[in-house]
């Protein structure tokens, strides 16, 4: 169903100005993200952070799962 346009020049009544709300172009841009998944849930990290840990450890995902772990215990 299309509804044709009526153009007018006649002024418009109750126009309100929006501020601009949107990130910069550059800010829009997404980072390579790696997705760890499971059974129960699925997080997002960057990349450079999963490699990070990777190397760091052969049982980085329970590393990672260790560090939130203990972020939530102390912003409890």
């Amino acid at each position: 169903m299309k509804k044709k346009i009526k153009y007018t020049d006649e002024p418009m009544d109750n126009v309100k100005v929006i501020e601009d709300f949107l990130p910069a172009p550059n800010e829009l841009i997404f980072k390579d993200k790696s997705v760890l998944e499971n059974q129960l849930g699925r997080i997002t990290l960057d990349n450079d952070i999963l490699e990070w840990f990777k190397s760091h450890s052969k049982d980085y995902q329970n590393q990672i799962n260790s560090i939130l772990r203990n972020y939530i215990k102390s912003n409890a």
